[in-house]
């Protein structure tokens, strides 16, 4: 229970016949500690006082946790608590976490207050790139795409409870992520039932999903450590995490940051079960049976249950949402080898996580046939994790009967066991087995994607493949995760197999994908909580944690923010951890925000599309497609990949004119922006217009199918609209190169935009321009209409002049 007060009292209530064994352990507490001997209470209630945090435990002795409260209750009296110690219970998830704050250190509780608050400012970095005067500019590409099916929902309107309507709605999307789409479209319809409002709304969702992601990870660190110092270095470790800014930055809604939030809960909910059986094992003594009082409480299976919806959340928000599951079987496997080791009940331990795997395939399977909600492969997920936990759990079973100490029969059986398993549904399910190889080969593939990048790499080196992911927290939290996972393998320690079995699969998915590291980040900010006090115990400025064995609760103490000269050490060294995160989290997310220049071309290009004369298609870089798509023309689906081929072979080419059939049809806009860290020559496409406006320059001609519209204040961003071109014919001297010239002013620039005609033997020439206007054409001059321009008409020079 929340305090010993309130546990006393519901005791009492529901039994009470208790009260004498109430007064046994008061009168045996007025010289602490005392032994089980001492009282005359039977074992079974003894162990109930206990688990209900009303007596602690101090190794083979106990004392009650607060005498003056109990007596208040006996006697029916108020009671205040006076900054007493929460009792141990493991009541529940909510009191698991609560036990931190109602009870209450105050120090604790403003230092965690304070972290939350540095993990707000942390992923608000980009407020004003993101909400700006007229208009919400998501960072990034991808959450357009989720935006864009945002507004679908937004503008059919389908009943908000329906899961199978919304489906209907999302169509093909259904297989993806559709519950990204519907939390987007939840959060909408709580703000303003509009598309106009969805940037709003959906902006703040990952913010909101980083705090609670940080609620669980402080929570979490507490119900493992005991120790108040990891719970607040925990948070503060997450909030200068670079990889979990990236993706939980405000406005960068798309699966990330809600995955983050499903495996944090994963995580969560394991750990309490975890907690709740070691604790009431820790009361083994009084000879109470811990494995009955674990499965008989309800708020076991309560919280089992709530594992079990936090996989099914996962399942609809991701499909690679296996990938997360990997952590759950790595706990299961690591736990039954554990209990095994320790002489409990492989089975008994793990049946919490059974029924929770079972109820996620249950409802998983219900959603999808009813809803068509997701692929079959990723929707039966669950179910092949449920599978390979009976498998590991009964072969630990087998071998507990047979030889209570033997790895190697445990490893065996557990290897001959999967893989039968595994053969089996390969023979009953090949599609989904199909899918499951085919994800594989896509993550282990090289692409040419950022988030695709290997975390270790030639390029980048062994040591500095991460820093931009971590900054130097990964050097702090992987010799930390080392130490405890040997640990796990030595001694029992049912809590921190949980962070380990998240953690190692997740770091061997990064070790070939870097933005499985964002996934990591979260228990990987417990480890880096553990390593930074270490480090500060080494050089005498900080208590080492109690991280294995007897845990007693470790108070955060507020000497510890007291300026001295430890103090200022202790800062120093935090300081040194975080540096690099201090200008990495910044940076990174600084990449992704919108730039003012690319939201000028947008503005321009909203503005000019109002006549719908041209196809609704802008043609811009991969990275930015969904982007200019999305506001100018209200589409996020497609990132139109041969477009960016035709794209990149245009500003690659010596001769972009020949290139523009593949802009012909089908392209409105063309947004060229300027390359950093290459060096094109002048002959290139890019050159040709995105440095001179597809103007001649020195000996290299212009172009005539790009029309310059638009440049941005800096120059760094044009906007072209590929047009046929207007063609000049006319005669002039056989040996004398004409400059066909015109002056343009479009908004952001002028220039004289110039052509070269080339007359041939008989003087005759042709020249293609993009502009129209009055040409200068030698000493004649022509006009060129907006209408010959865009349907590709002839303009004849005379010989008079006309």
């Amino acid at each position: 229970m929340a305090d010993p007060h309130a546990a006393t009292r519901e005791l009492l209530e529901e039994r009470p016949a208790v009260e004498s064994a109430l007064e046994s352990v008061l009168a045996a507490d007025e010289s602490p500690p005392w032994t089980f001997d001492e009282v005359d209470v039977d074992s079974g209630t003894f162990g109930e006082l206990v688990s209900r945090g009303i007596v602690e435990r101090e190794g083979d002795e106990y004392r009650v946790a607060d005498p003056e409260a109990v007596r208040a209750a006996l006697d029916r009296e108020a009671y205040e608590p006076a900054g007493t110690e929460a009792g141990r219970s493991g009541g529940s998830f909510g009191e698991g976490f609560g036990s931190v704050l109602p009870t209450v250190n105050p120090t604790f509780l403003a230092a965690l207050l304070g972290s939350f608050g540095f993990l707000f400012l942390a992923r608000m970095v980009t407020y004003r790139q993101v909400f700006r005067e007229e208009i919400v500019t998501l960072p990034g590409n991808d959450p357009y795409f989720y935006r864009y099916h945002v507004d679908r929902l937004l503008t059919a309107s389908p009943d908000p409870l329906s899961l199978a309507a919304i489906g209907e709605v999302l169509g093909g999307r259904t297989g993806g992520e559709p519950l990204v789409h519907t939390i987007g479209y939840w959060a909408t319809l709580l703000v303003e039932g509009s598309p106009e409002q969805a940037g709003v709304a959906i902006a703040w969702i990952p913010v909101v999903a980083a705090l609670l992601v940080g609620c669980l990870v402080a929570w979490t660190a507490l119900a493992i450590t005991e120790d108040e110092r990891v719970a607040v270095l925990s948070v503060a470790a997450l909030a200068l995490t670079p990889v979990h800014a990236l993706y939980s930055g405000v406005g960068f809604f798309d699966h990330h940051a809600l995955d983050y939030v499903w495996v944090a809960a994963m995580g969560a909910t394991l750990v309490w079960l975890a907690r709740d059986l070691d604790e009431r094992a820790a009361a083994d003594g009084a000879g109470i049976n811990p494995i009955r009082g674990h499965l008989m409480s309800p708020l076991t299976w309560i919280v089992a249950a709530g594992f079990g919806l936090s996989v099914v959340a996962a399942v609809f928000n991701w499909n690679g949402s296996p990938v997360l599951l990997t952590g759950v079987a790595a706990y299961v496997f690591f736990r039954s080898g554990s209990d095994l080791r320790a002489g409990h009940s492989p089975l008994s331990s793990v049946l919490p996580v059974v029924f929770g795997l079972a109820l996620a395939t249950g409802l998983s399977h219900w959603i999808h046939t009813t809803s068509g909600w997701q692929e079959p492969a990723v929707v039966y997920a669950p179910g092949l994790v449920l599978g390979g936990t009976l498998v590991v759990t009964v072969v630990a079973e087998v071998a507990a009967r047979v030889d209570r100490i033997s790895p190697r029969l445990y490893l065996g059986g557990v290897l001959i066991g999967v893989t039968a398993f595994l053969a089996a549904v390969r023979v009953r399910f090949p599609e989904i087995v199909r899918r499951f190889l085919e994800r594989g080969d896509i993550v282990a593939a090289e692409r040419e994607i950022a988030e695709s990048r290997r975390l270790i790499t030639g390029e980048y080196g062994v040591f500095f493949g991460s820093i931009d992911m971590f900054g130097w927290l990964l050097f702090i939290g992987l010799p930390a995760l080392g130490y405890v996972s040997w640990r796990c393998l030595r001694s029992h320690e049912p809590r921190w197999l949980v962070p380990c079995g998240f953690a190692w699969p997740l770091l061997g998915f990064s070790l070939f994908e870097i933005r499985f590291t964002g996934e990591l980040s979260p228990f990987m900010a417990i480890f880096v909580a553990v390593g930074t006090l270490v480090l500060l115990e080494k050089i005498d400025v900080a208590e080492p944690p109690t991280l294995f064995g007897e845990r007693r609760r470790r108070k955060l103490d507020l000497d510890a923010f007291r300026p001295t000269e430890q103090t200022a050490y202790a800062v120093g060294v935090l300081l040194l951890v975080g540096s690099l995160s201090l200008v990495m989290v910044p940076a990174v997310m600084d990449t992704v925000a919108q730039e003012d220049a690319q939201v000028e071309a947008i503005e321009w290009m909203s503005a000019d599309a109002t006549d719908g004369e041209r196809p609704e298609f802008v043609l811009s870089r991969w990275g930015r497609q969904r982007l200019y798509n999305y506001h100018v023309f209200g589409e996020g689906e497609s990132y139109s990949v041969s477009s960016q081929d035709d794209l990149e072979a245009m500003l690659t080419s010596s001769d972009p004119d020949a290139e523009y059939d593949r802009f012909a049809s089908g392209v409105g806009y063309m947004v060229l922006e300027r390359l950093e860290n290459q060096d094109p020559t002048p002959e290139q496409g890019y050159t040709r217009l995105f440095e001179h406006f597809g103007s001649a320059n020195g000996d290299v001609d212009g172009a005539g199918h790009y029309r310059v519209e638009f440049v941005s204040s800096d120059e760094s961003r044009v906007v072209f609209t590929p047009v046929s071109g207007a063609t000049i014919n006319g005669t002039g001297p056989t040996d004398e190169r004409l400059d066909v010239e015109t002056n343009v002013s479009v908004p952001g620039a002028s220039f004289t935009y110039t052509r070269y005609a080339e007359p041939g033997a008989d003087g005759a020439y042709s020249v293609t321009v993009a502009h129209p206007g009055t040409y200068e054409v030698g000493e004649r001059t022509v006009t060129v209409s907006e209408a010959d321009v865009r349907e590709g008409r002839t303009v004849v020079v005379n010989a008079d002049g006309s």
